[in-house]
């Protein structure tokens, strides 16, 4: 952890220290927290320590959450199909035959439908 994180950490914890002080109806401040951090060894006992910073770390993750963080913008939908799909002449031509055949169906229409099918599948 780095000096900079290290100390919103502590000032976290000392912050929470205090509020749950006042909430408990005591009154404590920074100088009264650091006065028995200097002098009596429980508090720079480990475990001391480690509640310490998971109480600091509570805190910033608490205030995390009420600021929220900055979500990045949705992406643009995309649309079905793509300008890659587009009608080949191929395409049209199976479906003008298509069309021609269910007005007339006429056998002649239908084997120039099949012919054209059978043509653009080849390429």
């Amino acid at each position: 952890m780095s000096q900079r994180a290290l100390a919103r950490v502590a000032n976290a914890a000392a912050d929470e220290m205090i509020d749950l002080a006042k909430k408990n109806g005591q009154k404590l401040t920074r100088e009264q927290i650091m006065h028995e951090y200097h002098n009596d060894p429980n508090m720079r006992s480990i475990q001391a320590q480690e509640a310490a910073i998971a109480l600091g770390r509570q805190r910033l993750a608490r205030q995390a959450l009420k600021e929220g963080r900055a979500r990045p913008a949705p992406r643009p939908l995309q649309m079905p199909g793509s300008r890659d799909a587009m009608p080949t002449r191929e395409d049209a031509m199976v479906a003008q035959l298509n069309r021609k055949l269910n007005e007339s169906g006429k056998v002649r229409d239908a084997a120039k439908l099949l012919a054209e099918r059978r043509r653009s599948r080849g390429r």
